[in-house]
């Protein structure tokens, strides 16, 4: 029983290292996201931001999917 519920104490932290790693990835995407609008159309950061939130919104999707999506294209670009 003690050997199972070590098994779980470090399983569950493992979950939480990744959940924590993907938000740090997620946050950089936005950030990253945010800096490609802010030098292609001349914006503030807040507005970039919300344009992020607009279209994650509009298409029903998480702002990290909108973020990949602006840095893909810019990429794609140049």
């Amino acid at each position: 029983a003690a050997a199972i519920a070590s098994f779980e104490r470090a399983e569950a932290g493992r979950q939480r290292t990744a959940a924590a790693e993907r938000a740090l990835a997620e946050r950089k995407s936005v950030e990253r996201a945010k800096g490609i609008l802010m030098q292609q159309r001349g914006i503030a950061e807040a507005d970039a931001y919300r344009e992020i939130q607009r279209q994650s919104m509009h298409q029903n999707q998480p702002l990290a999917v909108i973020a990949e999506r602006i840095i893909a294209a810019k990429e794609l670009l140049g």
